[in-house]
């Protein structure tokens, strides 16, 4: 079986390092996308400049540039709030729960059919979404419409026409997914504060790299996908199959039957006398008797052959049972030979005639 999963994850760290692409003529520069930056506001210099601890860079191409993402983004800008009855019936809200852990979209709900109440966040078509909330689950995806979400997912844009896709890859990468872990809060509900992830470091190619990047990882999820759906039907396929197997093994039909190889009876005496050899040898204990013992102190009810114990016993349940059921009760089973002394005289309780036939039969049965 082939781990998807990892293969994915390989796939998009292969992606983010530029190991599935290079440059081609007619490829713009890196200097094309810091010339189409935005000036930087006060507030998000002050972002910047606070100093955090990341894990060491991985190399990168060297037409390649490592920038933060509030450089290249507007994560970390106050968002604008809506509350959820003020919105059309039409309007998609996005939960946490609609999202699949590593960014899958699962369901898409409106306004009409969720009932959301309290303060939303609205996002735009194009945005990226980032879960702060349990970040490990890497709820990432991209906005193809316009809506409003929960407060635990933030809605940014991208500046100098960066791919989205690509950011989106990035975020959940092996590197940002270890960084993030190590500097989330909370034991239940583990977050990341914005000011570390304003400071993440992200690679970052020329555009039309990114697209090619884009397109290119796209299209091998769709490989890794036929995969996960032919190993989901082989899956089922074997469980069945090996539950023919074990059917066919047991019934004796996987192999010739041959009278040399003697049979189950012969097979049963070979364990009995190994089995007796081990408890001579004082190396396994002797076993108890899977029937209780019918021994007294002054007798032993031997009954002959083909009457056993287990009959007798259910007899005795039977017979009890006809005392308090008043029903017909069943002919004694005729054992020649195996009656015991009769028992002591039994204190005499006021009943019917009918009963105490059977009182008197039963007690002779039982107590011997």
């Amino acid at each position: 079986m082939i781990d998807t999963a990892a293969l994915r994850k390989s796939i998009i760290d292969l992606a983010t390092s530029g190991q599935l692409s290079s440059i081609c003529d007619g490829d713009d520069s890196i200097r094309k996308i810091l010339a189409q930056l935005p000036v930087v506001s006060t507030k998000r210099k002050k972002l910047l400049a606070q100093e955090y601890e990341y894990d060491e860079l991985f190399s990168i191409p060297k037409h390649w540039k490592w920038m933060k993402l509030g450089e290249i983004s507007s994560y970390g800008d106050a968002a604008t709030k809506i509350m959820a009855i003020d919105v059309p019936d039409d309007t998609w809200i996005l939960e946490l729960e609609d999202i699949e852990a590593g960014g899958e979209l699962l369901v898409k709900k409106r306004a009409d059919s969720r009932m959301s109440v309290g303060e939303k966040t609205v996002f735009k078509k194009g945005q990226v979404l980032y879960s702060k909330l349990r970040p490990y689950l890497k709820k990432v995806l991209v906005a193809d419409e316009n809506g409003i979400s929960t407060p635990e997912l933030i809605s940014f844009d991208l500046y100098a026409d960066i791919n989205a896709n690509y950011i989106k890859y990035c975020l959940t990468n092996s590197y940002v997914d270890r960084v993030i872990n190590k500097r989330s809060y909370g034991i239940k509900m583990p977050r990341v504060d914005a000011g570390f992830m304003v400071n993440l470091p992200i690679p970052v190619p020329p555009i039309q790299e990114q697209d090619r990047i884009v397109k290119l990882v796209e299209n091998i999820m769709d490989e890794i996908n036929c995969i996960d759906e032919a190993q989901k039907k082989y899956t089922n396929d074997i469980e069945i199959l090996i539950a023919k197997l074990i059917d066919s093994g047991i019934q004796g039909k996987l192999t010739e039957q041959l009278s040399e190889d003697g049979n189950a009876e012969d097979l049963y005496e070979e364990i009995r006398a190994e089995k007796a050899k081990l408890v001579k040898g004082c190396k396994i204990k002797k076993e108890k008797a899977l029937l209780p013992s019918l021994k007294t102190k002054e007798n032993l009810l031997r009954p002959p052959k083909g009457i056993s114990y287990l009959y007798i016993l259910l007899m005795k349940i039977l017979y009890l049972a006809t005392l308090t059921a008043k029903i017909p009760a069943p002919p004694l089973p005729i054992i020649y030979n195996c009656h015991p002394p009769s028992p002591a005289p039994m204190p005499s309780i006021p009943q019917n005639r009918e009963q105490n036939r059977k009182r008197k039969i039963l007690s002779g049965f039982l107590f011997h």
